[in-house]
C-alpha cells in the first residue's frame, strides 16, 4: 500500500536543485471534461512559451555561418543605433573632441608625432631655398577641411573663391619662382574662418590674427578647424533632433533586428533576466482567460525586471536590450541609493532627538543638506550602503 503511494508521488525540485517536498499525482494533473488527465506542467510550459513570444524573446535559432562583412555591418549598425539613442534620450548631448587621457602612451605618442611634424615643417621653411613639401600637404588638408566640413552646399561663391586662391598649381609656381608668401595664405584662411565660425570662436580667431609666427598660425588654424567642425556637427544635431526623436524607435528596432539576424543568441541575458522574475509567479488560468493572463503576467514581470535594474547585481550579465542605457541606469541607481541613505539618516536622527527639534523644519533641512554634500563625492553605489550607517 505504501509502495503505491510512493509511486504516485513526484519530487519537486527546490531552487538549489534538490528535492524539498513531494506531491501526489492528483496535484500534478487535472481532469478534463472527457475524463482524461491533463498535465499541468504542459500548461505551465505553454504559459512560459507564450510569455516569451509576447516579450519577443523566442528561443535562439540554430547557429549559422556569417561572413566578416556581415559582422562589420552589424557592428556599425549598433554604433549608429547607440549614437541615435543618445541624441534621442539626452537633450544635452554634444559631440566632444576626442583626446587621449593624460599621462598615457597614446597621449605621449600623439604629442610626439605632432611636435615632430611641426619641427620638420619649421626646418623646411627655414632652408635656403625653402622646401614646401609638407607646406603643400598642409594647405591641401586645410582646403579639404573648409570644403568638407564647414561649407554648406549653398556656399557656391565662397567655394569658387577658395578654389581660385588656394590653387595648388599656382602656389607651386610661386614657390618655384621664390615669390610664395606663406603668411598671406594663412591670413586668407583665417578671414574665411572668421566668416564661418560661431561667436564662441571669435576670441580664438582674434588670437590667430595677432600671431606672427607662421608655424603657430597654421597650428592654430588646424586646431580651430577641428573645433569649428564640432560646432557644425552639434548645430546639425540640434537641427535634426526632432526628426531623430520621431524615428528613433523604428531605427533602433531595425538595427537591433539586423544584429539579431547574425547573432546566434543575442537575447540570452535578457531572457534569463525576465525568466528569473517569471519563476516567482504562479497561476492556473483557464483557456478562456489565457490571453489576458499572459498579457497581465508580461506587464508584471517586465515591471519587476525594471525595478531590479535599479538594484542590479554586478555579477549578473546585463540584459542586451538595456546595454545602451547601462550607464544612465547606473547613475539613476546611485541617485536612488543617495536618496535612501539621506532618508535613513533623517529617520535615525529624528528618532534620537527631542520633540522640539523634530518640529523644526530647518533642522531637518540642515541634516539633509549636510548629508547630500557628504554623498556628492561618492561615485559608486557600493559605498552608498545603508547597512554601513546602521
Amino acid at each position: 500500500m505504501s509502495s503505491d503511494n510512493n509511486d504516485n508521488q513526484i519530487p519537486i525540485p527546490n531552487e538549489s536543485g534538490g528535492s524539498s517536498r513531494t506531491r501526489s499525482q492528483s496535484e500534478c494533473s487535472t481532469t478534463s471534461d472527457n475524463g482524461t488527465n491533463v498535465d499541468s506542467g504542459n500548461r505551465q510550459r505553454t504559459i512560459s512559451q507564450q510569455f516569451l513570444v509576447a516579450s519577443g524573446l523566442t528561443a535562439a535559432s540554430p547557429p549559422k555561418f556569417v561572413s566578416l562583412e556581415e559582422i562589420m555591418k552589424a557592428a556599425k549598425g549598433i554604433k549608429d543605433m547607440a549614437l541615435v539613442h543618445q541624441i534621442a534620450v539626452d537633450r544635452d548631448f554634444r559631440l566632444e573632441r576626442a583626446e587621449p587621457p593624460p599621462n598615457t602612451i597614446e597621449k605621449v605618442v600623439k604629442d610626439t608625432m605632432h611636435r615632430a611634424f611641426w619641427d620638420i615643417l619649421a626646418e623646411e621653411l627655414a632652408e635656403d631655398p625653402p622646401s614646401y613639401i609638407r607646406a603643400f600637404t598642409l594647405l591641401e588638408n586645410i582646403k579639404d577641411g573648409l570644403f568638407g566640413v564647414l561649407l554648406l552646399p549653398q556656399h557656391i561663391k565662397i567655394k569658387q573663391q577658395i578654389q581660385e586662391i588656394l590653387d595648388s598649381d599656382l602656389i607651386k609656381q610661386q614657390a618655384e619662382n621664390g615669390t610664395l608668401d606663406f603668411n598671406h595664405y594663412a591670413q586668407y584662411v583665417i578671414s574665411v574662418m572668421e566668416k564661418l565660425c560661431a561667436p564662441v570662436r571669435d576670441e580664438k580667431i582674434k588670437q590667430l590674427k595677432e600671431t606672427a609666427n607662421v608655424i603657430e598660425i597654421f597650428k592654430g588654424i588646424l586646431e580651430t578647424l577641428d573645433l569649428m567642425a564640432l560646432d557644425m556637427a552639434n548645430f546639425t544635431i540640434d537641427m535634426v533632433r526632432p526628426d531623430i526623436i520621431a524615428h528613433s524607435v523604428e531605427l533602433e528596432r531595425k538595427k537591433f533586428a539586423d544584429y539579431l539576424a547574425i547573432q546566434p543568441d543575442g537575447l540570452q541575458h535578457t531572457r534569463t533576466w525576465l525568466l528569473r522574475h517569471l519563476a516567482n509567479h504562479n497561476g492556473n488560468p483557464t483557456d478562456k482567460d489565457l490571453t489576458s493572463f499572459v498579457r497581465n503576467l508580461t506587464k508584471q514581470v517586465f515591471a519587476e525586471g525594471c525595478i531590479e535594474l535599479l538594484e542590479w547585481n554586478g555579477l549578473n550579465p546585463y540584459p542586451e536590450t538595456f546595454l545602451l542605457d547601462e550607464g544612465r541606469l547606473s547613475a539613476l541607481e546611485l541617485a536612488l541609493n543617495r536618496v535612501i541613505t539621506i532618508g535613513t539618516i533623517l529617520l535615525v536622527s529624528c528618532s534620537y532627538v527631542g520633540t522640539d527639534l523634530q518640529s523644526i523644519a530647518s533642522f531637518k533641512d540642515t541634516i539633509k543638506e549636510h548629508a547630500s554634500i557628504l554623498l556628492q563625492s561618492i561615485n559608486s553605489e557600493k559605498y552608498v550602503n545603508i547597512n554601513l550607517l546602521i
